[in-house]
């Protein structure tokens, strides 16, 4: 897949998961998509998510209810071996349940490609601050 194509499809990749475009997502992401999130974060969302109904109910929808927030993409580069890395930053807050704590956490996704779908993405983040944004307002670190 060239540069531009798959630069493309990451982009809708975070437009949909940015208004929760189910329909979108659906369409983007291979049968067979494969994600891996950082181990260590809260709430168990650490671990490897086999399909797309995986991922959106497992990994991406336990985010929405508990976080509003959003991957904000910075750089891409496309590898030599076909794979996409995206260098960028979540931006947002935990929600009210958890005291609303903000969320500004590095993000590289490495996403690969087949069929001119997204076939795989491995997130790796700061877990650290993903803790951070689910304290209490006066909760000791």
């Amino acid at each position: 897949m060239n540069r531009s194509k798959a630069i493309a499809l990451a982009e809708e990749l975070y437009r949909a998961l940015a208004v929760w475009d189910v329909p979108a997502l659906n369409a983007v992401l291979h049968p067979r998509f494969q994600g891996v999130s950082t181990a260590g974060l809260p709430l168990g969302l650490g671990g490897s998510y086999d399909g797309p109904e995986a991922m959106m109910k497992g990994f991406w929808s336990k985010i929405g209810r508990n976080f509003d927030a959003r991957a904000v993409p910075a750089s891409f580069v496309m590898g030599d071996d076909g794979r996409l890395v995206v260098q960028g930053e979540y931006v947002g807050h935990a929600r009210a349940q958890h005291g609303s704590g903000e969320l500004r956490a590095a993000l590289v996704h490495v996403i690969g490609f087949a069929d001119d779908r997204i076939a795989s993405l491995e997130q790796i983040t700061d877990s650290q601050r993903w803790h951070e944004a689910l304290r209490q307002p006066g909760e000791p670190r």
